[in-house]
Order: structure tokens, then C-alpha cells, then sequence
């Protein structure tokens, strides 16, 4: 129970909103201990993601250099704790839960193609069930019964739930789930203790950081129940909503929006219910709101960043056969439009080229990408090639028009992409100067569109913005409204 959370310990809460420096607070927190002769490892800090664990550990390090990176130990993501406390290092894959399910006759997608918990499979929601059953501590009939999947019948969880654990005994393996379940049960040896991103947290990570907690003088939580987007995972925003705590701490001004794009993002957060107040002056300057017809309609600047965002993994598809088509270089949930494979034989035909040397190992790499080229062995190449550029050569090269137009645009390919199609989801956390946002929505997200947690979900996707937030007009009848 939410009550029965840190008994006898001091919390202190930090509700940070949207760009307000949360990050910089707890940093400046850390350093006070630091500098009043706290030792690191008496400091134990726990996120959500390891990247914002090592930007703590990077950040804090710049500034106590005499420290060495190995004494931040307790600087953690909450299951790697659980993983250091744990006798069973043997962890299951993906590929592992795949046979499992193949034998009860379901299909699980690997990881990329799963979109917020559940995929597009059957097999995934029927994991999901499982899952949650046990990050929520819940019986398994209830994770079933509140579930949304109205395809999925009891009986197959309680298969796959009994097909599950057979499988781990037999092969002693644990999965992530396991990790908090099953750690030794002993308190870390550290006296404070910093929880970021305690939004994002379930049930089960709040009672294994209740207990590894005991040793601590103090215990600070930070988050923002306005950006809690992960109850599909589990997590529970009541936890950091009406968790006990001896002092709180709002910082309310967002160093980030614009004052009119502020005001957009408080008009959905008004629509959400549960949720604590952090209302506070905002900064004069304004940035651009505009709503656009369609994705097309967008004129995109050179040199300047962009962040679309789309609410379901799919409906990136158009954007990035739109953008391909536009000769725009970009990036799609963290992979580059641009191959390196084939760009690299690019580079390597037009060298060749110039100097008429080529190795073998290039020869090779060129030959996959050629019709012309086929056959040819390394000895027997034949200088008429050098007559061909690349894209005459490289007529097998799929993307061949797009990486043209990229070079008739003067872009490098070693140049870091400027714009990144993301879900929202996968957005938490980041910014642009340039943010689109695409209101439409599938079947599955209409259903539950007017819930606390999908008002959230709207308001991280606009609070992404520093400059501008370009809204594009539904295409379908199935949409968000923002304004």
C-alpha cells in the first residue's frame, strides 16, 4: 500500500514540470551532499533510462573531478539494482519468449515492432496481461479483466502465465519483471537516496525501492504526474501523487515553452482530473502556434531542427515516404534514413573514381549494390567502370533517387540528421526548436482518448516545443483534439 511506503524515513517531493530544470535541481542536490563531505557511494540515484543515468554521472563529474566515475555505483536504473542484488544473472530474451509463444501457437513481435506495451499481435497482448499482473502486484484474473483487449480470453493468459514459468525454471532464467520480484531483499548501504522520473514507476519498482531504501537518512522523489505516459507498463501515478512526504517542492516555471504554447499545454492539462497543481509565472517570450492542413503543407528550414511526433507507431509510415520523397534527410525512432552500407559504397565508388585504386574488401562492397557488377571477380574488374557513376553503377541500391537528391542538396552524409520522427512516447524527455505534432490516432487510443492518461500523452507531445508547434488538421474521423 501507497501508506506503508519509507515508514520512519524523511521524503521530500519534487514536482517538476515540463522544462522547468528538474534535472538541475537534483544535480544541485547531489552536489550539496557531495560538498558536505557526503562520499558518493553513499548516494544512490535512480532513473528511468540509463542514458539519464549517465548524463547524471556525467554532469555531476565535470564538476567533482577529483572523483572517480566508479564511486557513483548506486547510480542506477532501478532494475540494474535489482540485478546487482540478484543470484540469477541469466536473463531471458526476446528470442526466447518468441519459441515459448510459438509453442502455445501465439506470434510475438520482436522489440522494435512493439508499440506501447502490446504490439499488433495477439501473442503481445497476451504477454502484456501477464506482465502487468506482476508489476502491478495484482492476481492475474484482475490484470486480465481490466485489460482493453477484448480478443484476449482468460484461459490463454493462464496458459502462457504457467507455459512462462516452466520455461524459467527449467532453463533458470529470469526476466526484467523477475528482477524486481526475486532480488535479495536486503537495503542498500547508502544513506540518501534520489528517485527520478517516479511518474514512470509500478507498484512492484516502488516496494523494492522501499526496501533497498531502509539504511536512508533521507529520500527525495521527483517527477511530474502530468507527464505519467507509461500506465501501460504498469506504472502508477497515485504512487507519487499521495505518497507521505515531509516537505515539497514545485517547480512550476518552464524554461522551455513560450508563454502562448504554455498556455495551450495548461488548457489540456485543465482536462485531466488526478493531478497536482504546478501553475507558475511564465517567461514573456512567444513562439509560433499553427494549424496546419496536412503534412504536406509543411516548408521545412534548412539548418533548423524538427521533431514530428506521432501518437501510433504506423502512422510514421506516410511521414517518412514523404519525406524520402522531399530529399530530406531525417532520422525514424532513432535509426538514420540513411544506410550506412550503401552510402559507404557510394563514397567508395566515387573515390575509386578519382584515384582508379579499389581494394578487393571495396570491390565486394560495391558488387551487392550492381547488376553490372555481378560476376565480375576483383582481378578481372575492368576500367570502363570508372566511365559510370555511382548511380549508373548502383542500380540494385533501393534508395538510390533519395541518396541523390540528398547529394543535389548539399547534404553530407555524415551530418547528424536535423529532423526526427518519433512516437510521443519516445519523445519524453526531449525538445526541438520546431515540433510537429499529427492529432490522428488508432482504433485501440480513440477508445480510451478522453481517460487521465491520454490528456498526458497530448500534453507531453505539445510541452516538446521551444519555439514552434506546428498542429496538423485530423486526417480521419479518428483524432486528438488539441485546441
Amino acid at each position: 500500500m501507497i501508506e506503508d511506503l519509507f515508514k520512519n524515513k524523511k521524503v521530500k517531493r519534487i514536482f517538476g514540470t515540463a522544462g522547468s530544470g528538474k534535472t538541475t535541481r537534483l544535480i544541485e542536490i547531489i552536489e550539496e551532499l557531495l560538498l558536505n563531505d557526503v562520499k558518493p557511494e553513499e548516494i544512490c540515484f535512480c532513473s528511468f533510462t540509463n542514458k539519464a543515468v549517465d548524463e547524471m554521472v556525467e554532469r555531476i563529474s565535470k564538476k567533482f573531478e577529483n572523483i572517480d566515475r566508479e564511486c557513483f555505483k548506486f547510480f542506477r536504473t532501478i532494475h540494474s539494482l535489482c540485478f546487482s542484488l540478484s543470484n540469477n544473472k541469466r536473463m531471458m530474451t526476446q528470442k526466447d519468449l518468441q519459441k515459448i509463444a510459438k509453442k502455445e501457437g501465439l506470434e510475438v513481435s520482436n522489440y522494435n515492432s512493439i508499440e506501447e506495451g502490446a504490439g499488433s499481435k495477439k501473442g503481445d497482448r497476451v504477454v502484456a496481461i501477464e506482465n502487468l499482473s506482476r508489476l502491478k502486484m495484482t492476481d492475474l484474473y484482475t490484470a486480465w479483466k481490466n485489460n482493453n483487449f477484448n480478443d484476449i480470453e482468460f484461459f490463454r493468459v493462464e496458459d502462457w502465465q504457467k507455459r512462462l514459468m516452466k520455461f524459467k525454471s527449467e532453463n533458470n532464467l529470469s526476466d526484467f519483471t523477475d528482477l524486481l520480484q526475486n532480488f535479495n531483499k536486503v537495503p542498500l548501504p547508502v544513506k540518501y537516496m534520489i528517485v527520478d522520473e517516479a511518474q514512470d514507476l509500478s507498484p512492484l519498482q516502488w516496494k523494492a525501492l522501499d526496501i533497498m531504501s531502509k539504511n536512508c537518512e533521507l529520500i527525495v522523489v521527483a517527477g511530474d504526474d502530468d507527464q505519467a505516459i507509461y500506465n501501460w507498463a504498469g506504472a502508477d501515478v497515485n504512487y507519487i501523487l499521495n505518497i507521505k512526504s515531509d516537505e515539497d517542492e514545485i517547480l512550476s516555471t518552464s524554461h522551455r515553452m513560450p508563454k502562448n504554447i504554455y498556455k495551450l499545454s495548461r488548457e489540456i492539462l485543465n482536462r485531466i482530473e488526478n493531478r497536482r497543481e504546478k501553475e507558475g509565472e511564465q517567461k514573456e517570450r512567444k513562439g509560433c502556434v499553427k494549424t496546419m492542413p496536412s503534412f504536406e503543407s509543411i516548408s521545412f528550414k534548412k539548418n533548423e531542427e524538427y521533431l514530428i511526433l506521432v501518437r501510433n507507431r504506423f502512422q510514421a509510415n506516410y511521414i517518412i515516404e514523404n519525406l524520402e520523397r522531399s530529399g530530406l534527410h531525417f532520422s525514424y525512432f532513432g535509426i538514420s534514413s540513411i544506410a550506412n552500407k550503401e552510402t559507404t559504397a557510394i563514397k567508395i565508388w566515387e573515390k575509386y573514381r578519382k584515384t582508379k585504386v579499389i581494394s578487393m574488401g571495396e570491390w565486394d562492397k560495391c558488387k551487392i549494390f550492381s547488376s553490372k557488377l555481378h560476376g565480375i571477380k576483383y582481378e578481372c574488374k575492368d576500367n570502363k567502370f570508372l566511365n559510370f557513376k555511382w548511380f549508373d553503377v548502383f542500380d540494385l541500391m533501393e534508395k538510390r533517387f533519395y541518396y541523390r537528391e540528398l547529394l543535389k542538396r548539399g547534404v553530407k552524409f555524415s551530418d547528424d540528421p536535423k529532423i526526427k520522427v518519433s512516437t510521443i512516447h519516445q519523445a519524453k524527455g526531449g525538445e526541438a526548436d520546431n515540433v510537429i505534432l499529427l492529432t490522428d490516432v488508432s482504433g485501440n487510443t480513440l477508445r480510451n482518448i478522453n481517460d487521465d492518461s491520454e490528456h498526458r500523452v497530448w500534453y507531453v507531445a505539445v510541452s516538446r516545443t521551444k519555439n514552434n508547434l506546428y498542429i496538423i488538421r485530423e486526417q480521419s474521423n479518428k483524432f486528438y483534439r488539441i485546441n
